[in-house]
């Protein structure tokens, strides 16, 4: 169609009559529309408080600043195919192929469904099937253990990711100081290893063998800016709170493994851990 003719087909715009028209048109769009959207964003902010604090301002400005960051996250959070691709394996450093869990059984199955974990950016946390007090301490005293038996390699010291409050375990010699240390595929990690949040899930890298075998199996799923060039490495997942012994000696099995393969990362060869471990209370 010729333009002069399509032009006649359209509203003229400097007739004030039409101005009016489509004033009123958006005011009407406003008021129809803004009350559900000012609604879902309250809702939003609201849930974002709720999952208390974590590496980002726990305030109006860490929920806008997440928001800012959803173009870029990712939400094929559970998908254990990406593990297989040879990208995914090129940036996750010379031991991507291998498993630290140990030979001596399999990872189970995970019963039941996955707990529920909002879709926020950060902080990522479950808010269902939360642990409990005792259970929590349970775990950040294995924590503790685990680097006071491997002293040479591990120690714990304040999380850079999650804020000063939260302990974590760390490669030695990574907070704040020998940055060139850390192997560069670990990306912002900058050599932390592991950390409890305060409802019982937990932040762990992973080979990527062994996180497809999380995803796989159901124990947790990864973190949405895992993957994601300058941020977070691909085998950076949440692994689900332990609900009784049996999961706990599970979580274990996955610090362990978390530790292993960083340190082994960080030395270029096999590091074995160490832990002693006894709980008889529980």
């Amino acid at each position: 169609m010729p333009l002069p003719a399509l032009q006649s087909y359209l509203p003229n715009l400097q007739h004030p009559s039409t101005r009016t028209t489509l004033a009123a048109t958006a005011t009407a769009l406003t008021i129809l529309l803004l009350p559900p959207l000012l609604a879902r964003a309250i809702r939003s902010y609201n849930g974002f408080i709720a999952l208390g604090p974590g590496g980002i301002p726990h305030n109006l400005a860490g929920w806008l600043a997440q928001a800012c960051l959803r173009p870029f996250a990712r939400s094929d959070l559970s998908d254990a195919s990406h593990y297989s691709r040879p990208p995914v394996l090129a940036a996750s450093g010379p031991l991507t192929g291998s498993s630290f869990l140990g030979s001596s059984s399999p990872l189970p199955e995970r019963r039941g469904g996955p707990p529920v974990v909002p879709g926020y950016v950060a902080p990522q946390r479950q808010v269902t099937e939360r642990a409990g007090a005792e259970t929590r301490a349970r775990m950040e005293a294995f924590v503790g253990a685990v680097a006071g038996e491997n002293q040479g390699v591990l120690e714990v010291a304040p999380s850079g990711l999650e804020g000063a409050w939260m302990p974590a375990l760390w490669l030695r010699g990574a907070p704040g100081r020998r940055r060139g240390s850390v192997p560069g595929f670990l990306g912002m990690t900058k050599g932390e290893i592991v950390h409890v949040h305060d409802e019982g899930s937990t932040h762990v890298t992973l080979s990527p063998a062994d996180a497809a075998e999380v995803l796989r199996k159901g124990w947790g799923l990864r973190h949405p800016m895992s993957g994601v060039r300058g941020w977070l490495p691909w085998s950076y997942v949440l692994v689900y709170a332990p609900r009784d012994r049996e999961e706990f000696e599970v979580w274990m099995r996955l610090v362990v493994a978390s530790c292993s393969f960083v340190v082994s990362s960080a030395h270029g060869q096999a590091k074995e851990i160490k832990y002693v471990w006894e709980d008889s209370e529980w």
